[in-house]
């Protein structure tokens, strides 16, 4: 109580290996969706937990991309 200097709080990504996105990006790394995918899984992650976050733009530009490639 009382204390101002406390380090900021680095958040924990737990990953579920069993669920079929992980599974799916696990059967072909050398995809280029990858990165991607799992920068949104992340992002995903912190908006969930009430984080707003840093860069929404790329955010965006991520979404973007992946929303083209599967339609």
């Amino acid at each position: 109580m009382g204390q101002t200097n406390l380090p900021e709080l680095q958040p924990t990504l737990e990953i579920n290996p069993d669920h079929e996105i992980i599974r799916k990006l696990l059967a072909d790394p050398s995809n280029g969706k990858v990165e991607d995918a799992a920068w949104l899984l992340f992002d995903q992650a912190l908006l969930l937990e009430g984080v707003p976050l840093k860069d929404p733009a790329t955010f965006v530009q991520r979404l973007n991309r992946v929303l083209n490639q599967s339609i």
